[in-house]
């Protein structure tokens, strides 16, 4: 992304509004909207954090904008707003931030309720849990690891428990991932994208275990990502058959988690699934980033030439490039390479006459 914003209609590729009064003056890492799509958060390098807020007009307006952390902000991300108006940020500075803005004031502002410096590398992602279980988030770090804190008291969030520290890898973990659906064991996926990784330590999906109240392993859960694995993602919703996750490691897979019949009477036991992968969202371009819709039936894509894409879920499950939008920076800098090609070629191989 870059420092201007630009936000598209997926359709027909119209640029709605451009936000030329931007804080950033530096790479914008990632941009979150809220569980209603009327917030939207921000964060860049430049180790500001923005807030806007939308229009009834449906211009976007920013209402806060303060400097965190001691280096670039990775990640931001809201909690569900039943537990109000809270943030999230993290940073290459291995540190953690909750924010909660005060209501009542004008402008709003935003206070710092609680840091988590447990990391001794860069947190690389940041996630909070489905509100059914509470004000709870998850941090992961480059050194494989991934932490899951809880607010005891939501009233006063200057109080987290560390209840798990996962190791899924001993490498970078680069993404995590809560799965969403009530009425099923709750999930969580990381993602590896160390190149060193062995292809079957790219992926890793936990369980939480009611019963014994601890996450394990799921080890029939076997996803083999031959790339590293750049962002993970549940979807929102329940297909028939079960869990569905989007893996972005260049093409973007999707894979289908069926729980199995066990035989097994312990409590302790994990459950068995059987993975099937269902779809490859693939058009030649490496997919950085990727996004659900609420009803879990199109996944929008950033990818690495900062195009953002669309695919929809058509009949029989077969998925359907819907969208391609191109920032217009972009679409100038292809066509000036595209000259500069030209004319370096054009210099190197002059026309020979007979």
């Amino acid at each position: 992304l870059y420092p201007s914003l630009q936000m598209s209609i997926a359709t027909n590729e119209q640029i709605l509004q451009t936000f030329s009064d931007s804080a950033h003056v530096d790479i914008v890492n990632q941009v979150v909207f809220d569980a209603y799509g009327r917030r939207m958060a921000t964060c860049s390098s430049d180790m500001f954090v923005c807030v806007w807020d939308r229009e009834d007009s449906g211009m976007w307006i920013k209402t806060s904008s303060w400097k965190i952390h001691g280096g670039p902000v990775w990640r931001v991300t809201w909690a569900h707003p039943e537990f109000g108006q809270v943030l999230a940020t993290s940073s290459n500075d291995r540190s953690v931030f909750i924010w909660e803005e005060s209501t009542g004031i004008t402008p709003a502002k935003w206070t710092k309720k609680a840091s988590f410096a447990d990391s001794r590398t860069t947190v690389t992602d940041i996630k909070f849990a489905p509100n059914f279980l509470g004000l709870q988030l998850a941090t992961a770090n480059s050194a494989g690891i991934i932490r899951l804190y809880e607010a005891p008291d939501v009233i006063d969030l200057s109080q987290w428990t560390l209840l798990h520290e996962l190791t899924p890898f001993y490498y970078r973990c680069s993404s995590i991932s809560w799965s969403s659906a009530q009425g099923l064991r709750l999930l969580m996926v990381a993602g590896c994208d160390d190149v060193d990784a062995k292809n079957n330590e790219k992926l890793v999906v936990y369980e939480l275990n009611d019963n014994v109240r601890k996450w394990t392993i799921l080890p029939s859960v076997k996803m083999a990502e031959t790339r590293p694995v750049h962002d993970v993602a549940f979807s929102p919703s329940v297909s028939m058959l079960g869990h569905v996750v989007a893996v972005a490691s260049g093409d973007v897979n999707l894979y289908n988690l069926t729980m199995r019949p066990s035989r097994s009477t312990s409590p302790a036991e994990p459950t068995a699934y059987t993975v099937q992968k269902i779809a490859v969202l693939s058009d030649g371009y490496k997919t950085w980033r990727l996004s659900w819709n609420v009803t879990g039936n199109a996944v929008t894509l950033c990818t690495a030439e900062g195009a953002i894409r669309v695919w929809k879920s058509m009949y029989l499950d077969e998925w359907k490039l819907v969208s391609t939008t191109i920032p217009s920076e972009r679409k100038d800098m292809k066509k000036k390479r595209a000259t500069e090609i030209k004319s370096v070629a054009a210099h190197h191989n002059p026309t020979v006459y007979y």
